[in-house]
């Protein structure tokens, strides 16, 4: 908002409008992995020595597995 004038004004009057059934993993990652498998983010760990590139479809692969895991303990869909 290049002619913001009240941060806090704007801040206190915005609403996110979010669909629904509105699903990050499904609608973002997932589709993101699908259509364009770019790089989502990079790790370095504290000694700047070790760096690690995640795409998208790494995300995507790492979320199956964990809903998966839940699934298998018997963890069900809340409707």
């Amino acid at each position: 908002m290049a002619n913001m004038t009240d941060y806090d004004e704007v801040k206190s009057s915005y609403k996110l409008d979010v669909p629904e059934n509105y699903n990050f993993g499904f609608d973002v990652i997932d589709k993101r992995a699908e259509e364009a498998d770019k790089l989502a983010y990079i790790e370095v760990d504290k000694t700047d020595e070790n760096i690690r590139h995640y795409q998208f479809s790494d995300l995507a692969s790492s979320s199956n597995q964990f809903s998966n895991g839940l699934l298998s303990l018997g963890v069900k869909k809340v409707t």
